[in-house]
């Protein structure tokens, strides 16, 4: 899973080509966490290295919002998705015990004893062939299904904790310095309808033009947040084009897993109406023997 992930993140059109990352990944000395510490300690986020000359693009926030809510609902699905298959391999692992518990039943001296050495040993067969199926067929589905959608809920997951950061956070200060900012205008506005001393006037001019400076420097970070938001979205959306491959895989594994397991019942069955009709018929000549 942590492979899987970190092959992700190596992926990842910006963090993929970051020294920070390539050097956590590719540096093998010893003491490459001090070496990382040193060399990366002094490094500033990517805002505070944007020039101010770049112009960050409005971003179409009802655009954000329906992505947003769509890939909630998804990740939402996912869960549920996980839910079932994780509740499929819980009953396939008790199947492989209960048929473990056959074998071990049907081996034991005492049924031996009573019905011979070798009358069970086909069921038995058929009990231990099941049973290592299921083992295989759930430690498959753990690691090559179930592991996968846990990578895409933990990429979902993060993409929604990125937004409600931006949301509860830049967002919100941005809000509050504009709702500020309208609120000085406001109160200057009435001071000059009103005759205030020039004083007054002045000063609340210059909280005006300190709390819009404020609120631009908001504005712009806020830009740049929503802009991240905005390609964290399409990144989550492109990984997510991933999910009806690995439900295919799903589907062929658990097709070959039945088709396996039918294919030992069938030859069980077989087995055992062979051996019923035979006993049956042995049955029969005991009973034509005393009669005579």
């Amino acid at each position: 899973g942590l492979q899987t992930w970190l092959a992700i993140i190596a992926m990842h059109p910006v963090l993929g080509s970051s020294p920070m990352l390539v050097t956590f990944l590719s540096d093998k000395t010893p003491d490459h966490l001090f070496r990382m510490r040193v060399a990366f300690e002094k490094q500033v986020d990517e805002f505070s290295r944007l020039r101010t000359d770049v112009d960050l693009p409005l971003e179409d926030q009802e655009k954000l919002a329906a992505s947003r809510d769509r890939l909630r609902k998804v990740l939402h699905s996912l869960h549920r998705l996980r839910k079932i298959f994780d509740e499929q391999a819980f009953r396939l692992e008790q199947q492989a015990r209960d048929m473990a518990e056959v074998d071990l039943i049907l081996q034991g001296l005492e049924v031996r004893e009573v019905f011979g050495e070798k009358t069970f040993d086909e069921m038995s067969n058929s009990a231990q062939a099941v049973s290592k199926q299921s083992e295989r067929y759930v430690q498959l589905q753990r690691n090559a299904i179930n592991e996968r959608i846990h990578v895409l809920m933990e990429l979902l997951a993060a993409h929604n904790e990125l937004c409600d950061r931006v949301e509860k956070g830049i967002f919100a200060e941005y809000q509050k310095a504009l709702s500020k900012s309208l609120n000085i205008s406001k109160i200057k506005m009435k001071s000059v309808i009103r005759g205030s001393g020039p004083d007054n006037v002045s000063t609340l001019a210059q909280r005006e033009v300190a709390q819009c400076g404020e609120a631009d420097a908001l504005g712009r970070r806020c830009a740049f947040a929503l802009h991240c938001v905005r390609s964290e979205s399409s990144l989550a959306e492109k990984y997510l084009q991933s999910l009806p491959a690995i439900l295919l895989a799903y589907a062929s594994e658990e097709s070959q897993y039945h088709s396996k397991v039918t294919d030992i019942e069938y030859v069980r069955s077989n087995r055992w109406k062979y051996f019923i009709n035979l006993s049956f018929a042995a049955d029969v000549e005991d009973l034509a023997s005393v009669s005579n």
